[in-house]
């Protein structure tokens, strides 16, 4: 009866634990989720910083390259208004070249009409008194011919003026022009300028939204990080709490598997394997480190020995299909047997084997008789559990 309590209360603490640890284990794996999600979220902010980043270095080269155009196309707009500046100086001086050009002529106009006027009344007097003064015949031929030249002279003065009047004015025209074509560039540069201007303006004001999304995803960034971090902490906190219990739990286990062994109780696990000797429940040595009895010295016992009477059926713990009988060294007479998923369980120091490779087994199927093959000191079987290769406490499994 005392017995059946303890293992009563053995049963509820181990639910309990379960169950604690269960829930424990369901919150830490939540909080790894949240932490893998905000992990995730990190990473997508760091590249969307990278993605700003990256477009801010961009907008603001197209704003450097903005301002040199813009820098250029007003050392252009001064170069322009300096020509129409020289064009206007060069346009009053023609004017003015032009203005004295007119008054020359006039004056020499007026002049020369003045003197043909006179020699077209005073025709026959003039000759007549360049006749009376002359001392010959050559003396008036000369007088003649110098009052000829001085009007062919006169003459030519006014076509010379004229030409120069002629030039003048065409290069008035063409100054003119000049002016109109400077004019219609330095509209075109202002036009440019101002486009320049405008993009330049639209760019700034990206580059500031830009910037605000920066600022945005940095402060959402320190939040995310933050997050991660408190999550980190509490990730390592409950960590710490379930490896503490684990530790407590296993150490009650040990103490309990340890009194029950005094006891000369079986221990049973899981409840995955049947018991391998039906009817013999007694263990002689269990898994673990212990002193050998045949060397005497410490060495580790990878399952468990069941002793009973030599002869006594051997049963398979699972279904499964036997990939070894036969001896194997200090196990003497072996049985191991697949049962899938990396499961292997081995029974050691049979009498004989009944069993052959490849032969398919079920649950408590006989497969050999007990016996103390090989590194033995007396009738028991040995039972092992492999998982992946790797022996475990067969205990947890029966």
């Amino acid at each position: 009866m005392k017995y059946v309590k303890k293992l009563i209360l053995f049963v509820l603490a181990l639910v309990l634990f379960t169950s604690n640890t269960v829930f424990a284990d369901a919150k830490l794996d939540s909080l790894k989720d949240k932490k893998k999600q905000m992990d995730e979220k990190v990473q997508n902010q760091e590249s969307q910083i990278q993605g700003l980043n990256l477009q801010l270095d961009q907008v603001h080269q197209e704003i450097r390259d903005l301002d040199f155009k813009i820098m250029t196309s007003q050392d252009e707009l001064d170069k322009i208004n300096q020509q129409l500046l020289d064009l206007e100086e060069s346009i009053a001086k023609n004017e003015e070249n032009l203005a004295k050009a007119k008054e020359k002529l006039s004056s020499k106009e007026e002049d020369l009409n003045t003197r043909l006027r006179e020699e077209y009344k005073n025709g026959s007097y003039v000759f007549l008194e360049i006749l009376m003064d002359s001392s010959s015949i050559s003396d008036m031929l000369k007088r003649l011919d110098v009052v000829t030249n001085i009007l062919n002279q006169d003459r030519e003065l006014l076509k010379f003026t004229n030409k120069q009047i002629a030039y003048i004015r065409d290069t008035e025209n063409k100054l003119k022009e000049q002016k109109a074509e400077y004019k219609e560039k330095l509209a075109a540069e202002e036009r440019k300028k101002a486009e320049l201007e405008a993009n330049n303006k639209k760019k700034l004001e990206f580059m500031a939204i830009l910037q605000e999304d920066k600022v945005q995803a940095e402060a959402e960034y320190n939040e995310f990080v933050k997050l991660t971090q408190s999550l980190d902490a509490e990730i390592v906190k409950l960590e710490k709490e379930l490896e503490e219990k684990r530790k407590a739990e296993e150490a009650r286990r040990k103490a309990e598997e340890e009194r029950r062994k005094a006891a000369g109780e079986v221990v049973r696990g899981s409840g995955q394997l049947s018991w391998p000797v039906p009817g013999y429940s007694s263990i002689s040595s269990y898994y673990g480190y212990r002193v050998h009895p045949i060397f005497n010295t410490k060495k580790f016992h990878a399952g468990i020995d069941i002793p009973a009477p030599m002869g006594t059926p051997v049963k398979a713990a699972m279904s499964g299909i036997v990939i070894f009988s036969g001896w194997q060294g200090g196990y003497g007479n072996v049985v191991m047997i697949s049962h899938g998923g990396d499961l292997v369980t081995v029974y050691a120091h049979n009498s004989s084997n009944k069993v052959s490779v490849g032969d398919y087994v079920d649950r408590g199927q006989t497969i050999s008789l007990m016996g103390s093959t090989g590194f033995s000191t007396g009738s028991h079987s040995h039972f092992e559990v492999r998982i992946n290769g790797s022996t475990v406490n067969p205990l947890a499994y029966l």
